[in-house]
């Protein structure tokens, strides 16, 4: 069996206070201040430039053609 908690632990551990330069939008630095395992592709938020809710995965489908 897996345990899921350490994974999450190195996980954070290896990821937050990261510096994480984009290539895209201006070469813009961003840092990870956390990471939340409970949200999935299904989970949904406002995307203000659209001005509507969508899913993490219609968001990645459609920007990304993925």
């Amino acid at each position: 069996m897996i345990n899921w908690l350490w994974r999450e632990d190195l996980v954070k551990k290896e990821l937050l206070g990261a510096t994480i330069l984009t290539k895209h939008g201006g070469n813009k630095l961003y840092t990870i201040h956390d990471v939340d395992f409970n949200l999935s592709p299904k989970n949904s938020f406002y995307n203000w430039k659209e001005k509507k809710e969508m899913t993490y995965a219609d968001y990645f489908k459609n920007r990304y053609s993925l």
